[in-house]
């Protein structure tokens, strides 16, 4: 099989959502590498900002105990010759094994090419028969001190200034993978008088990238993140007085003030799932605020059709769908509720899907 330039020979090592294998690289040098790509069917949009921040982090590395990054690339389709014959450099049988490839690995998945060491998995080497002596103990911790050398020495490398702009940023927060980003800006000491106000900016790239959101532009002290990103939280405080507390449901797309006090606020954490919120305030005290839970829906038919149902007073949600569970792409359903007087519930009507669709109950 064929991945671009490269002959892909034989797997050598495969992981969570990558596979690595033994190539050949026939031009513009003769010489084998090893050619990390990501598994067909993991190639979502996180495991892809995953991958390609891990890719971009090695190829900054330049250390002994780390192989180089060569090249790197995405998967594409490999088109024949009008002829049918393959190109001046390609034979038939190669040019048809190349299109296989194609099809086999798939198109659009990034890769990296890098230096192909030989040798035996570290397990394999610890778990030799003659491990247990002292000699060769000595021999495993030096090599656990070289990859913690190299650890560290890309640790050391790797920061690098993203394309935020330049403004007095206080507070920032992420999602657990790294990928979702929020920043607040404003002035944190609030005895001095005229400190700047500042915006809200979020980043869905790892920081690549930002975009100032729709939130006022306040004094903020600030901010916290759930896990997934979606559920963030900012708090106000300092001059020219006490402030409040502004959440979002949608990634930082749109904000509300939340029903917090008026305060000076300091700090702000969130729960993993972003349904429980804890807040400081300076000369004041600590507060607590916990997300009432979404009621459940209930599904009724009613000819072709079918109600979607839930209790009254629950009017502080809306209805999304999704028909596809493994993203999360849910969309307001645009059929606003009616009040069901004989039950007292809220209800939307819907027509059959053709196909399986999800629904549930979110804050705005």
């Amino acid at each position: 099989m064929w991945l671009g330039r490269y002959k892909l020979l034989q797997k050598i090592g495969e992981g969570g959502c990558g596979v690595v294998y033994m190539a050949e690289q026939e031009e513009p040098i003769r010489r084998r590498v090893a050619v990390k790509v990501i598994k067909l069917g993991m190639d979502t949009r996180q495991v892809i900002a995953r991958f390609e921040a891990e890719r971009q982090a090695l190829a900054m590395i330049d250390h002994p105990n780390i192989a180089k990054v060569l090249d790197a690339g995405s998967t594409g389709p490999v088109e024949p010759s009008s002829s049918g014959r393959g190109s001046a450099h390609t034979s038939p049988g190669e040019s048809q094994s190349r299109l296989t490839s194609a099809a086999t690995i798939g198109i659009g998945r990034p890769y990296f090419v890098m230096e192909l060491v030989h040798g035996v998995p570290i397990t394999e080497y610890c778990a030799h028969t003659e491990m247990m002596k002292i000699k060769h103990l000595l021999m495993a911790l030096a090599a656990l001190a070289g990859l913690a050398s190299a650890v560290n020495s890309a640790l050391a490398q790797n920061w690098t200034q993203t394309s935020a702009p330049s403004t007095n940023w206080v507070g920032l927060a992420s999602s657990a993978d790294g990928t979702k980003l929020v920043a607040v800006a404003g002035w944190k000491m609030w005895f001095y008088e005229g400190g700047p106000a500042g915006p809200i900016f979020t980043s869905t790239d790892s920081g690549a990238t930002w975009n100032q959101t729709s939130a006022p532009v306040s004094n903020w002290t600030a901010v916290a993140s759930s896990a997934d990103g979606t559920k963030l939280a900012a708090a106000v405080g300092g001059y020219p007085g006490p402030g409040p507390i502004y959440s979002s449901t949608n990634s930082g797309a749109t904000w509300r003030e939340n029903v917090a006090p008026t305060e000076s606020w300091v700090s702000i954490a969130s729960s993993a799932d972003g349904n429980k919120l804890v807040a400081a305030a300076s000369g004041g005290g600590i507060y607590v605020w916990r997300s009432s839970p979404a009621p459940s829906l209930r599904i009724t038919a009613s000819g072709g059709d079918f109600a979607l149902s839930w209790v009254v007073p629950s009017m502080d949600f809306v209805l999304q769908g999704n028909s596809d569970l493994t993203i999360t792409n849910w969309m307001d359903v645009i059929t606003k509720p009616t009040l069901n007087f004989t039950n007292l519930r809220h209800q939307v009507m819907l027509s059959a899907p053709t196909a399986s669709q999800f629904y549930r109950l979110k804050r705005p």
